[in-house]
């Protein structure tokens, strides 16, 4: 399975559509498309913003395949978030307003840090692959 089947298997796992992932990703829809339609190899940025983006997200099942979708870790009530407080189950989204502001603040961007040097680490593996 290709990075772009992935992809598009993330998308439908996740009850969206391409118009839809891309806003939530912060991606261009054309770009998407062009990912799904065309089989262009996505770029560093655009798998970043997915891995940004899907709270747990398997990185090394979206570069490599192996292992599950999303992480056992990060999951353990069956739904899965998208970041910004959207939880998306097998009927769309939901959005999520309740909890302590700041707490959620903190809480994110500890996350945020963690997934920074997850990228990071995932890059330099994407640069090993291609080479």
């Amino acid at each position: 399975m290709t990075v772009n089947q992935r992809i598009e298997k993330l998308i439908e796992a996740l009850n969206l559509n391409a118009r839809s992932f891309s806003i939530k990703i912060g991606a261009k829809e054309a770009t998407t498309r062009n990912y799904l339609s065309r089989g262009s190899t996505p770029n560093a940025e655009y798998l970043e913003s997915i891995v940004n983006s899907i709270e747990g997200i398997s990185s090394e099942w979206l570069l490599t395949g192996k292992g599950d979708m999303f992480d056992k870790e990060a999951n353990t009530t069956g739904s899965y978030r998208i970041k910004g407080n959207s939880n998306v189950q097998g009927t769309g989204n939901q959005v999520s307003g309740s909890g302590d502001c700041e707490q959620q603040l903190a809480i994110a961007l500890k996350e945020i840090e963690g997934l920074k040097r997850e990228v990071e680490l995932y890059k330099e593996m994407v640069a090993l692959l291609k080479k």
